[in-house]
This record gives C-alpha cells, sequence and structure tokens, in this order.
C-alpha cells in the first residue's frame, strides 16, 4: 500500500475520515431510571442524576428503551443483525462502562459505527435480551450492505460536533404515538 508522509504522521489512501456530524445516530438513551434506583445501586444513580443533569441543560429528548419496547411490544430478532451491530468499527470510547437502562447489565465502553449509522456498542444486548425492535431504516442499511460492515478498520473520526441524532429522536417520537415500523 502506498502512503505518503507529513510531518511525523504517516496517511494512508484507504483510511476514511468519518465527520461525527454526518454519523446517523441510533440506540442512544435518556438517563432516566426513576423508581429503579436504590440506596446502594450508585450506577444507576449516576445515570439519574446525568438524565436530570440533560434536563436541566436543555440538552434535546432521546428515548428511553422501556419506553420504547412498551410502545413497540418486544420482536424477535435477526441474529445477522446482531452480528452486525457487534462488528461495528469503534469511533469513541468513554472512561466508564456503559449500563443497561432496563436490567443494569454494564454494556461496553465505545460507539460503533458502518460509515452511515453510528451506535453505542450495547445495542445488541437491547436486541438480544430486550427484544428491542429497531427502525426499518436502519435494517434495510444493514440488508444493503449484506449484513457487512463495509468499514475498514482504519477510519478516523473528526469531532466536528455530535452525531446527528434527528433521526433517532423523530423515529422514537412517532414509535411512542404508534405511527412507526
Amino acid at each position: 500500500m502506498m502512503s505518503s508522509t507529513l510531518g511525523k504522521c504517516e496517511v494512508h489512501p484507504a483510511s476514511r475520515i468519518l465527520k461525527a456530524s454526518e454519523l446517523r445516530a441510533i440506540g442512544f438513551w435518556c438517563g432516566s431510571l426513576r423508581g429503579r434506583v436504590g440506596p446502594d445501586d450508585w450506577v444507576l444513580r449516576v445515570i439519574a442524576e446525568q438524565h436530570a443533569a440533560d434536563v436541566q441543560s436543555g440538552r434535546p429528548f432521546l428515548p428511553h428503551p422501556g419506553r420504547l419496547i412498551a410502545a413497540l411490544g418486544g420482536r424477535s430478532y435477526d441474529t445477522r443483525l446482531s452480528g452486525y451491530l457487534a462488528a461495528g468499527v469503534p469511533v469513541r470510547q468513554y472512561f466508564g462502562c456503559g449500563v443497561c437502562r432496563s436490567c443494569g447489565t454494564e454494556l461496553g465502553v465505545s460507539d460503533l459505527t458502518d460509515g452511515t449509522w453510528v451506535w453505542p456498542e450495547g445495542l445488541e444486548h437491547y436486541l438480544q435480551t430486550h427484544e428491542l425492535p429497531l427502525p426499518a431504516e436502519f435494517r434495510s442499511t444493514v440488508a444493503a450492505n449484506g449484513y457487512q460492515i463495509p468499514l475498514a478498520p482504519d477510519i478516523e473520526l473528526h469531532r466536528d460536533g455530535d452525531y446527528d441524532y434527528t433521526f433517532w429522536r423523530s423515529w422514537a417520537t412517532s414509535a411512542y404515538r404508534g405511527v412507526t415500523s
């Protein structure tokens, strides 16, 4: 493979730079855990405190997985879809492990992508364990990609802002109203 050198950085032509703002977010949740946080549940308490901070700061709405599952009903999952989610390319890592908003299971520390969509590492858990239905638009992308992540693992995320949550928020709102696929 040919490469060029810029200063001390080697640039490979096969590398792909993704803009965070162009990745369509799916599977990101609010931190609300009202009624589930006991005195010994320090991780759940931190999530609840983060949600309260989000509300106070005016951050936009993110859905709660339990409400989505209740609104849409659980559905059996396609193991190929689960494999696709697990095979995503990491684009961000965090200093703490995500926690399932429904059962408290630790979920992972990364956001994963296929170059079009971005999801938290734990989305596969919600699909397998809680039978969370995923949007038809996402499932169509996965099928069009032949259930294979189309990216090489040497991508770089340009931190030009946050992910695009527009679709995810709209889909979740429609799901709550009972008008989504």
